[in-house]
This record gives C-alpha cells, sequence and structure tokens, in this order.
C-alpha cells in the first residue's frame, strides 16, 4: 500500500482503530520499515497484512480474507498475530513452533488505580545490559532474542522505569510511546522478586508517563499469564479484544 491509498485505508478502518492499532502506528512513525497489503471485496476493506522489518506480522479482517492474506507472508517472519478463527488456515509451510492467546487490554485515563509498594527510579541507556539480562532471565521464549543493540532506541526515546535490588534492575516497564493510544510494550519482574507488588509500582509510574501525553493505554498479555491478567486488572485495565500469536522461532 502506498500513501495515496493511506486515506481509504483510515475510512474503512473507522470504528475498528484498537484491532488495527499497529497498522496506524507503525505506518505513520516506522514507514521505511512497514509494509501492509490488503484484501479487498466488493470494493471494502476485507482484511489487512502488515510486515515489520521482514519478520514481525499483524493480520486482520475477515475470514474469507485470510487465504489471500496468508498466502503473502515470506518464510523470514518469525511471528504472527491474527484473529483465533484463522489459526486452522495456516500453511505448514511457515513451520509454526508455537501458538499462544493473547489478550489486547486497555485503560482509560482517569480510571486507573495506581499502585506503588516501591519507587521505581526512571531508566536509561546506562540500563541495557542489565534490562537484557533481565528479560533473558524472565521470559527466555518471548525476549530471548533481546539485545541492547536492539532496545537502544526505545530506551532513549521511550520512557522506561525500574526497581532495583542490591544494584541490579529486576523489575521493569517499558513503553516505546509513540502513536495515539500508546502501548505498554514490556512488563517483567526477576522470577525470585515476584509476588512482591513490583510489576505493579513499574507499571504505575510508566502510566503516569503515558498519560500526560494519551488517554487511553494499552497492553498485551498471554491469556493463560494470571499473575499478569491479575496486576493489570488491580490498576483497572480491561480485556478488549483476542487474538492467537503464532511463533516460528
Amino acid at each position: 500500500m502506498d500513501d495515496d491509498r493511506w486515506p481509504w485505508f483510515e475510512e474503512q478502518i473507522q470504528g475498528k482503530e484498537l484491532d488495527y492499532h499497529w497498522f496506524i502506528v507503525d505506518w505513520h512513525t516506522c514507514r521505511n520499515d512497514t509494509r501492509i497489503s490488503i484484501a479487498q471485496e466488493g470494493g471494502r476493506l476485507a482484511g489487512a497484512l502488515l510486515i515489520f522489518r521482514g519478520r514481525i506480522c499483524q493480520m486482520r479482517g475477515e475470514s474469507q480474507a485470510a487465504e489471500a492474506l496468508l498466502a503473502m507472508v515470506g518464510e523470514g517472519v518469525t511471528e504472527m498475530v491474527m484473529p483465533l478463527e484463522w489459526v486452522d488456515l495456516m500453511p505448514a509451510r511457515l513451520k509454526v513452533k508455537r501458538m499462544e492467546e493473547i489478550l489486547l487490554m486497555s485503560l482509560e485515563k482517569g480510571s486507573e488505580r495506581l499502585i506503588f509498594v516501591r519507587e521505581p527510579e526512571r531508566l536509561g541507556p546506562w540500563d541495557l545490559n542489565d534490562l537484557v539480562a533481565l528479560l533473558h532471565e524472565a521470559d527466555r521464549i518471548t525476549w530471548g532474542e533481546v539485545t541492547a543493540a536492539s532496545l537502544a532506541d526505545s530506551v532513549a526515546t521511550g520512557a522506561w522505569y525500574g526497581i532495583r535490588q542490591n544494584g541490579r534492575v529486576v523489575a521493569v516497564a517499558g513503553s516505546w510511546m509513540k502513536g495515539d493510544p500508546k502501548h505498554v510494550n514490556i512488563v517483567a519482574v526477576s522470577k525470585q522478586f515476584r509476588g512482591h507488588g513490583y510489576a505493579r509500582s513499574v507499571l504505575s509510574r510508566l502510566l503516569e508517563d503515558i498519560f500526560q501525553e494519551s488517554d487511553k493505554a494499552l497492553i498485551n498479555v498471554r491469556a493463560d499469564n494470571m499473575p499478569a491478567l491479575r496486576a493489570y486488572k488491580a490498576l483497572g485495565f480491561v480485556p478488549r479484544l483476542t487474538y492467537c500469536r503464532a511463533i516460528m522461532v
């Protein structure tokens, strides 16, 4: 899709902006890294495919568009997020290693219930090595490929808050702070420090920053991650949409 087609696309997704959040954000903030393809039916949008940096794929739309959009996905893609009803349509050539159900949750400004058991501190580029170590330890499957280089830009330009224990970062919440509404991109707590309210504390501090710029915050969470769900709901987040995430690596 090119620039001339974008106004038509925006018109077609009116009322579905939450579902197409990443299409809007990546198109406006990371245009050179973003490719969007569309499926039409009778002149209207039936579905859309976003591929970010050739690796991360987002798909939305109606079931009848799934086959055409899935055919456009190359074998270099490492992660795909799609409607649950598309799962059985995944082509074998994509070699999916794991599938998980994820929830998109939202929180409206004014509905937040901020909770602090420890006062977080602002993190910066000097904390990159600590952040990478924490993410690898907290969830190797999800963040195993994260490096200091891959986090550098977002830590320098976004908002990141952490809690230290004995000099090292043991809890973090971070946002790229791009688009509107803002998305909470990472929340992680070291395994040995879970259950102490650290996730709620760092996320509460991050939400204060988010609500200075936006009226809504979004966050993704695995549907089976009950501790995270309880923490997010305690702060006021509400489940909105459900997707399937397919991991190829």
